[in-house]
């Protein structure tokens, strides 16, 4: 019985902490993530995100997933894979 109810709480308890998909990186501990992203990056010292940086770009296959970014070096540019070539 002890144990049932151990599995049963501990059930309710990831299930609550797993229903926030937001994350915030950055700012205060206080602020709530942008309710319109994902992903919601804050700094104060106006510092960036560096994307994955290569030389060539990815042909096909499972290196070139749709929506994927990348900064090209050679190109000097930011390409975003939408499914062409």
């Amino acid at each position: 019985m002890r144990k049932n109810l151990f599995l049963m709480l501990t059930l309710i308890v990831l299930s609550a902490a797993s229903a926030n998909a937001q994350v915030k990186i950055g700012g205060t501990s206080t602020d709530d993530p942008d309710p319109g992203a994902v992903l919601d990056l804050t700094n104060p010292d106006n510092l960036g995100l560096l994307l994955p940086q290569v030389s060539t770009l990815p042909a096909s296959g499972a290196l070139c997933q749709l929506g994927m970014m990348v900064y090209n070096t050679a190109a000097q540019r930011v390409y975003t894979h939408n499914g062409g070539t």
